[in-house]
């Protein structure tokens, strides 16, 4: 463990080894992990130099601090809709993100694609074919689908759905409506 010397903003002066006797006026001094220390060393020694913030219990940037500045003069349940809206957005970039399927394929994940993907579907009931012959994967290459492979893409991708919707994100919405405090709500993340 060491000890961080934090200025009156929460901006970290400088680590100490043992716990500081005396600090200046206004300054407060926080015990951190070795591995914390290390990074706001890293930090220092970076171009441009990188300071760093306790905000909250933890490191954090200049942005994060601003950011901490600004949620400071909002109601709980402003935060709480800030909140929702992070997590939304997360939600979002995840369901957005390339599927790779128990099959090995890498599909796109946006509209288009998945309308696509349920055409194939209908292709092999118009067509009779067993085969949809030279589909470019999201990772460039080339397979010919069968309708189980198909049925496989829309079956994960809607299980996908699922976790991340109906799952994940309602639970981390109980969370945030459950919050009391700004720091209960700062604490939830995506995951």
């Amino acid at each position: 463990m060491k000890y961080a010397i934090l200025g009156p903003r929460g901006g970290i002066n400088r680590i100490s080894e043992t716990e500081p006797q005396f600090v200046q006026e206004g300054h407060t001094v926080v015990e951190i992990t070795d591995e914390q220390a290390a990074t706001v060393q890293a930090g220092r020694n970076a171009t441009p130099k990188v300071v760093y913030f306790w905000i909250s219990g933890r490191l954090g940037s200049y942005a994060e601090r601003q950011a901490a500045d600004a949620l400071a003069g909002m109601s709980l349940e402003e935060i709480k809709e800030l909140k929702l809206l992070e997590l939304a957005e997360s939600a979002k970039q995840e369901a957005q993100s390339k599927l790779t399927t128990s099959d090995g394929l890498v599909f796109h994940t946006d509209a288009s694609t998945m309308i696509h993907v349920q055409g194939i579907k209908g292709w092999f009931t118009a067509t009779g074919n067993n085969v949809y012959p030279n589909y470019k994967n999201a990772d460039g290459t080339v397979n010919n689908l069968t309708e189980e492979m198909v049925d496989n893409a829309i079956s994960e991708y809607t299980g996908r759905l699922y976790d991340i919707y109906s799952v994940r994100y309602a639970a981390r919405k109980q969370e945030v409506e459950a919050a009391t405090t700004k720091q209960e709500i700062n604490a939830i993340t995506w995951s």
